[in-house]
C-alpha cells in the first residue's frame, strides 16, 4: 500500500535547517564596532560569507544590523587613520587599508575650462588678458 502524499506545507524543506538567530544581529553590530570585516563576522558565527548574504536577503533586521556594522567598522578605521596621521604612525598603510576596504580614494580634480574671448583667455574663474585690456575695476 502506497503512503499518501503530503501537502506542500507539511513537507520538510530540503537541506539543513537554517541556523539564523535574532541575536546574530547584535553580534554583527558589536563586531562592526571593533572594525571587523564580513569575513570575521561570518567566522565568529561559524558560517560562510554567502550565508550572511542569504540572511540579509531573508531577514530585514539582519540586513539593517549588517549595514550598521559596516558603518561602525568604517568609523573605527577612520578614527584609527586620524590617530595614525597625528601620531606619525604608518599613515600610508592606513590610507591603503581604507582605500582597499571602503573604496576610498584620493581625488585630484583638475578642470581645464579654457575659452577664448577675443584676446582674453578664461581658465575657469581666472581671466588672463593683456594689461591694456584690464579695466581699472578688475585690477
Amino acid at each position: 500500500m502506497a503512503t499518501p502524499k503530503k501537502k506542500p506545507e507539511e513537507r520538510q524543506k530540503a537541506g539543513q535547517p537554517e541556523k539564523y538567530k535574532n541575536e546574530y544581529c547584535q553580534t554583527a553590530i558589536d563586531m562592526g564596532r571593533l572594525g571587523k570585516t564580513n569575513v570575521q563576522i561570518a567566522c565568529a558565527l561559524d558560517v560562510v560569507t554567502q550565508t550572511l548574504q542569504n540572511w540579509c536577503e531573508n531577514h530585514a533586521e539582519f540586513l539593517v544590523a549588517m549595514v550598521k556594522a559596516k558603518q561602525l567598522s568604517e568609523a573605527f578605521w577612520t578614527e584609527a587613520a586620524q590617530n595614525a596621521s597625528t601620531t606619525g604612525r604608518n599613515y600610508g598603510m592606513m590610507r591603503f587599508y581604507l582605500s582597499a576596504r571602503f573604496g576610498w580614494s584620493e581625488k585630484t580634480e583638475v578642470k581645464n575650462d579654457i575659452t577664448s574671448q577675443g584676446e582674453k583667455l578664461s581658465l575657469g574663474p581666472l581671466v588672463i588678458a593683456p594689461a591694456s585690456q584690464v579695466d581699472d575695476d578688475q585690477a
